[in-house]
């Protein structure tokens, strides 16, 4: 990371550039924007006229591409998330991308972006067996409050507890009442 990558990030605001491929290296002076994000004063493009490697439409794919609705999507949830620190809202976009097979071990989350996660984040359940009781894994966005549900017959639900998921989006929770084995659950954020 450049100095100036580090001391933007050290200041707590996000910069979202596009990597140049064969092209120069353009580093350009960050110009502040009311809700923390900063944009490039100068956008370097990756598509040249002389490069054959981007002609037939090839060139509306990749970083430079990318760039512009990762930035969107930050500006998206920092509106709705204002008060929330840097490092949060960045996992909330990576933690809402949606995996596809296709991406995986492409890019760092092997998923595509996900606007509507960012803005309205599902709570995603796994069960597991764990000695006689029930392990609830559950993934949502970070820092949010999951009340854990539990019902033996789909129509009357009771609470049995809440977690509050991690920086990864990820909680757990660890069920050995009576009727465990019988039980159904769902999850809820918090008010």
């Amino acid at each position: 990371m450049s100095r100036l990558g580090l001391a933007i990030r050290t200041l707590g605001f996000f910069l979202t550039a596009c990597a140049a491929a064969g092209g120069p290296n353009v580093e350009s002076a960050p110009v502040r924007h009311p809700c923390r994000l900063l944009v490039t004063a100068a956008m370097h493009s990756t598509f040249f006229t002389s490069d054959s490697a981007y002609l037939g439409g090839a060139f509306l794919a990749g970083t430079s591409f990318a760039a512009p609705h990762v930035t969107g999507a930050l500006a998206l949830a920092l509106t709705k998330y204002p008060n929330e620190p840097h490092t949060r809202t960045i996992s909330r976009v990576l933690v809402a991308t949606e995996p596809l097979p296709a991406l995986a071990g492409r890019c760092r989350t092997g998923g595509r972006l996900n606007l509507s996660r960012i803005l309205n984040p599902p709570i995603e359940l796994a069960i597991v067996n764990a000695g006689g009781g029930r392990r609830i894994e559950g993934r949502t966005s970070p820092g949010r409050v999951c009340v854990i549900e539990a019902s033996e017959n789909l129509s009357s639900w009771s609470a049995i507890g809440a977690r509050v998921s991690s920086e990864d989006g990820r909680f757990q929770f660890l069920d050995f009442g009576p009727g465990v084995q019988t039980r159904f659950y769902r999850a809820a954020a918090s008010p």
